[in-house]
């Protein structure tokens, strides 16, 4: 490797900090930090923060300090992510900070397309998902591209989490491919909780848009994201639920305190459920219980007495997400077929037991829309009001 001059990096450019945390990484070291080396913006300081890698990672960053001038190498106890950049953007000294992770990678423009909006509080970019090879884009979608000031920044900020009332997905919640200002960092740093080390990323950037004055959401896309088969999204972690905790506490001490506070913790009790689930699932091992989990949609708050039609797998996940998530009652539970028989402690009865029963909505607990639409047709023939009828889709619990 041929080392960098220090006289090399640009007086009249703005520095850009580009901070890897590293954990565990030495198969995929040396392509990552090619691939941040390699930027066409030429004013940029690495920082790489070992968080007490067991393997080579130390020595290989330890390399690439000792060969380039422009890279700051910090060793660690283990400590997780979140603390891990925070570290890393301490010792960093650029106005501007950007986000790599040790397995991931950068296209070489993508720091240069950054910075054409450094005058924007946030910049926000596209990610390339690769998986087997195969790419996809992750994006923004579900957030129209451009400029976000004033009145528009408001509806930006009520969408980052869900948007409008919707199920779709704000702000994508990754850390990379994003410009940040370490002025605005400097100024939610000491209430960022750094023991989380699943959904820190979620409690940084919510936060952090909370107090910008600007944002641009970019089209361009310029960071890869390697999803590996050694990926730890599914290993068995208790511990999993309390970072939910702090995660949940975290934000919603940050709410509490935002105009917007009543519809921002609407919707982030509403993702914090589906994390919750996800935890259940795919952290406490049942996987095989709850193969597929679906939840029961559009939630008010006036129902309060619920009915459900279904006994099949949508119908035991709708039992269990509202038994434990929810502020009502199930008075009744019914099925065409599999009627007079306890599922989960609950005696399942006919349909026409709703005739006798006092509820406030019916959900169709079914996933094949022409049996919703036959069931919806039945109920409403046996004298059911069709407002009192929910025949939406089962929402599927699908994170990260």
């Amino acid at each position: 490797m041929k080392k960098i001059d220090s006289n090399a990096l640009i007086e009249t450019e703005e520095l850009v900090s580009i901070i890897i945390p590293v954990y565990n990484a030495e198969k995929y070291l040396e392509e990552s930090f090619n691939s941040v080396k390699n930027q066409s913006y030429s004013n940029c300081e690495i920082v790489m923060v070992d968080d007490g890698s067991t393997d080579a990672s130390a020595q290989i960053c330890d390399r690439f300090q000792k060969d380039y001038n422009n890279v700051v190498f910090i060793r660690n106890n283990h400590c997780g992510p979140a603390k891990a950049r925070m570290i890393g953007i301490e010792h960093s000294h650029g106005a501007y900070i950007t986000f790599c992770d040790a397995d991931d990678s950068m296209k070489s423009s993508l720091v240069e397309q950054l910075m054409k909006y450094k005058e924007f509080d946030l910049v926000s970019t596209g990610i390339d998902v690769i998986v087997d090879g195969e790419h996809s884009r992750y994006d923004e979608a579900n957030i129209p591209y451009g400029t976000y000031k004033g009145e528009s920044l408001c509806y930006f900020i009520q969408d980052m989490i869900f948007v409008s009332d919707t199920n779709k997905r704000g702000l994508n919640i990754s850390m990379s491919g994003k410009l940040f200002k370490r002025s605005i960092i400097d100024e939610i740093k000491n209430n960022l909780d750094l023991r989380i080390r699943y959904g820190e990323d979620r409690d940084f950037l919510y936060q952090y848009v909370l107090k910008c004055s600007s944002v641009y959401m970019n089209d361009y896309i310029g960071y890869n994201y390697i999803r590996r088969n050694d990926s730890s999204s599914k290993r068995y972690d208790p511990e999993f639920f309390i970072d939910a905790n702090r995660l949940r506490n975290s934000l919603m001490r940050a709410f509490a305190e935002h105009p917007l506070k009543n519809v921002l913790t609407e919707k982030f009790e509403r993702q914090m459920r589906d994390v919750y689930l996800y935890g259940i699932k795919n952290k406490l091992g049942y996987e095989d219980l709850f193969h597929t989990v679906f939840i029961a949609p559009y939630m008010k708050k006036e129902y309060k007495k619920i009915a459900i039609y279904g006994s099949g797998s949508v119908g035991k996940s709708y039992v269990n997400y509202i038994s434990d998530y929810h502020d009502c009652n199930i008075v009744i539970w019914v099925d065409s077929k599999n009627f007079d028989q306890k599922i989960m402690g609950i005696m399942v009865e006919k349909p026409e037991a709703l005739l006798e029963s006092e509820f406030d909505v019916v959900f169709i607990a079914v996933k094949n829309k022409l049996d919703r639409e036959q069931i919806f047709c039945n109920l409403t023939k046996m004298g059911i009001d069709e407002e009192k009828i929910c025949d939406d889709e089962p929402l599927t619990i699908d994170l990260f």
